[in-house]
């Protein structure tokens, strides 16, 4: 089961026209790699390597919507702001549905089903399940789809992790299933604040590392932790974060350009569609 010739088409319309965008904006690529000489279209390289840019800072989305140099219909506009809720990075693919939709899992509790493209997700990836792959799931229409790239991570798995991937397969039946793009969303939203909170208290701790390491730790009695960025202002703490992130990544240049090097650090992915 897959999109359908009309679906495919008009995703690929509006991948191409916000890669294309992101480009020039941005430069992720040299312009000469944006199309394909054969075809005069957007290359699969160029999709892959550009569009984990607007993933990552989704503000980018919108701002392709606000500008929308290509001229497209309100309703693809509509789509895009809802690529906001995208789910992007390394998925554990459990098993394929007999449609031959791939049954990715999200969180503890639930399954994305995607659709393929222009083939079925199981004749995409071609490996049998479970195993790990790097993807960027997209609500679209009625349904989850991906943004045409699919990377599948070639690493030895031990009996342990094998056995421990099995046990989620088989977990499949007592998990909600997410078949509609409607379904998809809200879990999309309960991840990303999943991975926010984990996030904010990872850069916690590594910011109260920086802190004792430039000065000493404060006297707290027993028991008592105080947050680093306890007491701050909404905006203080936000430029803490900024500050912290722009001197791991880019030496004070801010977020963005980290995000530009990911973007390109995720190409060595293979375009299966």
């Amino acid at each position: 089961m897959h999109l359908s010739p009309s679906q495919a088409r008009r995703l690929y319309r509006i991948l191409d026209a916000l890669t294309v965008y992101l480009n020039r904006k941005h430069r992720v690529i040299a312009p000469a790699l944006l199309y394909d000489p054969e075809t005069g279209q957007v290359s699969d390289q160029a999709r892959a390597e550009v569009l984990p840019l607007a993933w990552d800072v989704p503000e980018l989305l919108d701002e392709f919507a606000d500008a929308n140099p290509a001229g497209l219909p309100a309703a693809d506009l509509a789509e895009v702001r809802r690529w906001r809720h995208c789910v992007s990075g390394l998925a554990t693919l459990l098993d394929y549905d007999a449609a031959g939709r791939g049954l990715i899992s999200l969180g503890d509790d639930e399954v994305v089903a995607v659709l393929g493209i222009s083939r079925d997700f199981k004749a995409v990836v071609n490996r049998p399940a479970p195993l790990i792959i790097g993807l960027t799931m997209l609500p679209f229409e009625n349904v989850v789809t991906y943004d045409t790239t699919v990377s599948i991570q070639d690493i030895s798995l031990g009996p342990g992790i094998m056995a421990m991937l099995d046990e989620e397969r088989a977990s499949i039946p007592n998990r909600r299933l997410l078949l509609t793009a409607d379904d998809f969303i809200p879990a999309a939203q309960a991840a990303h604040e999943r991975r926010r909170a984990s996030e904010l208290e990872r850069l916690e701790r590594d910011l109260e590392h920086d802190r004792i390491e430039a000065g000493g730790a404060e006297q707290l009695p027993p028991g008592v932790h105080r947050g680093v960025l306890a007491g701050l202002s909404e905006p203080e703490r936000d430029a803490a974060i900024e500050r912290s992130l722009s001197e791991r990544y880019e030496k004070g240049a801010g977020v963005l350009p980290y995000l530009k090097k990911l973007a390109v650090k995720r190409a060595a992915t293979t375009d299966l569609e």
